[in-house]
């Protein structure tokens, strides 16, 4: 290209050299050659102005993607200043033709081309201007008719309806082939766009009929420029707006051949665009019923779904969903039917899909907005329909993610819950994961609310009871429990889920993992109030078993922690008497039950020491005293009874009276 602008520039030197010498219409002829050179150097010009703008621009956004914004500085201008000057200068010289040379042979083929390049260059009012004159000044030239016709087209475009009518009808009436029937398929449109749509239709036709005959004409005479699909194509807006259902279907039949479903369809479309749903579904199930296997059946199923619900016809859309997933899916014989129509199973495909996802997402806004139990009703059965059919999309986990919210909002807990489950076990690191495997958990729990009642108490049951099976719905919560820490690791709520499924263990006697589940809570957050009911279970743990020294030591490790419990709090008071107490039971079951007196006075004596405030310090040492006296250990018995005697003078006398004869005797 560079070297033909070289070329052109070489020519127009030349031209101007001639143009210097010359007279008369000599002259005027160079000069006409000369405009046209600089009109395709300006040409030339624009399209590398263009090129450089675009290289310029693709350095400046990889610089702006490898530095930023803020170093990449602004968006490079555009530049037009070379093609705009070579522009004038072309223009300059068609006035200067024009105005120099008034009976130029060739001034009609000047304005032609002036008026072409004024209305490229924007100057649109000359252009019109000098194809007027063209048409006033030269009526017998070749070029007017194409000067009618691009006036007609800027009057039409700027909806100048009058002016654009006397072009077009001035260009009908030339008879030429061509331009002719061009015209009246434009004259068609005026009067449409006036709001004629009768007087539309009838053009539209004689635009057919013309084509028609244009077919049937040998091919050296016939006329290239045929408009019958186009005509065919737009006259279904006029029948449209007249609501000629009928009449437009018959004539559509009988001049569209093979392409009239493609026509009627267009109709159906108009109808469908203009918000006349109740004509639209007519004529797309007509379409249906004669042309069941057509490649875009299921773009008319789809119209049929979406005007059903424009129409609130909510029971319809319910069934016309299922035809839509149902007879236009995968496996349907209108599938079979278009094995080879690959792009229309694809279409079919998405535009089920879209469909389905569009409503339900506008059921679950208008659900949530009214509060309406039909409209929840209604978005879950769209739901389930879209993730039965389609449940590999790129929505489905989304969508999934919201039929759990439906369900959950229709009080069907347990199906809620397994929705959420299924959205954070498929994607644990999904969008939806946390909000998911969370939101099962509070399912599951007013599922359970509903079955059990109230909640257990979380007392341990006494002795050696052994784990009882966790119920299945109770089995549920524990592993959603379990899915949430999983897929939220380092949660601000990880504490209280991991304490509810503890309780979930605790409460079906599974003491063992309970208290591991506990511990780990008191070891990591010991200053949380879950930590202190965690300590509490724990200690409850012990107690049922009636692990006494186990309890004694794990109380008073609880009472020594000042961040679990802080001196003075309720669970330091209480820590402080279970190990007490505790203590004192371990002891007494050493000489109550098993009888081993040697450990029992050790423990006794330990027990005092340990607790000497203690109300159980007086039954202590009177204890130890009595397996003193068993074993014949007259120090220990002096030890105990006057030690009794000493710090517990106010024991009851059913033991201050033996401590006394024991001394005595």
């Amino acid at each position: 290209m560079a070297a033909a602008d070289q070329k052109r520039d070489e020519l127009i030197a030349d031209l101007q050299r001639m143009i210097a010498h010359a007279q008369g219409p000599a002259k005027a002829d160079l000069l006409f050659q000369l405009a046209e050179y600089w009109w395709e150097k300006s040409r030339y010009a624009a399209l590398r102005e263009m090129k450089d703008f675009d290289d310029a621009y693709a350095r400046w956004s990889a610089e702006r993607d490898e530095k930023g914004a803020a170093r990449a500085g602004p968006v490079p201008p555009q530049s037009a200043q070379r093609s705009e000057r070579y522009r004038k200068q072309t223009l300059a010289i068609y006035r200067d033709l024009l105005d120099r040379y008034p009976r130029y042979p060739r001034r009609d083929e000047v304005l032609f081309v002036a008026g072409y390049n004024l209305y490229e260059s924007g100057d649109k009012a000359q252009a019109m201007k000098s194809y007027e004159a063209l048409v006033r000044d030269h009526p017998e030239s070749r070029l007017v008719p194409d000067a009618l016709v691009h006036m007609g087209e800027h009057y039409f475009a700027v909806n100048d309806l009058a002016r654009a009518r006397v072009a077009f009808q001035r260009t009908a009436d030339l008879k030429l082939p061509k331009v002719s029937s061009f015209a009246l398929y434009k004259l068609a449109w005026c009067d449409y766009n006036a709001g004629d749509p009768a007087a539309a239709i009838e053009k539209f036709q004689r635009v057919i009929a013309y084509s028609d005959e244009q077919a049937r004409a040998e091919s050296a005479q016939r006329d290239r420029i045929q408009l019958k699909s186009e005509a065919l194509k737009d006259m279904v807006l006029s029948y449209a707006r007249l609501d000629l259902v009928e009449p437009a279907i018959a004539f559509l039949e009988q001049q569209g051949g093979d392409r009239a479903p493609e026509y009627i369809e267009r109709l159906a479309g108009a109808y469908f665009e203009a918000g006349k749903f109740e004509r639209a579904v007519r004529v797309y199930r007509l379409l249906e019923e004669k042309a069941p296997t057509h490649p875009h059946a299921a773009a008319w199923q789809q119209k049929i779904l979406l005007a059903c619900d424009k129409l609130n016809r909510r029971d319809e859309v319910i069934a016309q969903m299922k035809r839509l997933v149902n007879e236009y899916g995968p496996q349907s014989s209108w599938a079979r039917a278009n094995t080879s129509e690959k792009g229309a199973l694809a279409e079919a495909f998405e535009l089920a899909e879209s469909a389905l996802r569009g409503l339900v997402e506008d059921y679950h806004q208008e659900a949530v907005r009214t509060r309406n139990p039909a409209t929840y009703e209604l978005a879950r059965d769209i739901y389930r329909q879209y993730l039965e059919a389609y449940p590999q999309s790129g929505s489905a986990r989304r969508l999934r993610f919201y039929y759990g919210e439906i369900l959950y909002a229709l009080q069907d807990w347990e199906a809620a819950a397994a929705q959420y489950d299924q959205v954070a076990r498929e994607d644990p690191r999904g969008e939806y994961a946390v909000r998911a495997a969370f939101d099962q958990i509070l399912a599951l729990e007013k599922r359970a609310a509903v079955e059990n009642g109230a909640p257990r108490k979380g007392d341990a049951a006494q002795g050696d009871a052994a784990p009882e099976p966790i119920p299945p719905l109770e089995a549920k919560l524990l592993a959603a429990c379990e899915r949430y820490l999983a897929v939220a690791p380092g949660a601000k709520d990880e504490i209280a889920i991991r304490y509810k499924a503890a309780l979930i263990l605790y409460d079906h006697r599974h003491y063992a993992e309970a208290a591991r589940r506990f511990d780990e809570i008191i070891l990591r957050w010991p200053g949380d109030a879950f930590a202190q009911k965690a300590a509490d279970l724990s200690m409850s743990i012990l107690e049922a078993q009636r692990e006494w020294l186990a309890l004694s030591d794990l109380a008073g490790r609880f009472h020594g922690d000042r961040r679990l419990a802080p001196p003075g709090s309720e669970l330091w008071k209480r820590s402080a008497e279970v190990a007490e107490n505790a203590r004192f039971y371990y002891v007494m079951d050493l000489y109550e039950n098993r009888k081993d007196l040697p450990a029992a006075a050790l423990e006794f004596r330990k027990f005092v020491e340990l607790y000497p405030e203690s109300r159980n310090a007086a039954i202590a040492l009177n204890n130890e005293l009595v397996i003193a006296e068993k074993a014949d250990r007259l120090d220990l018995v002096i030890r105990a009874a006057r030690q009794l005697l000493r710090e517990h003078p106010g024991a009851d006398e059913a033991i201050l009276k033996p401590a006394l004869l024991s001394l005595a005797s």
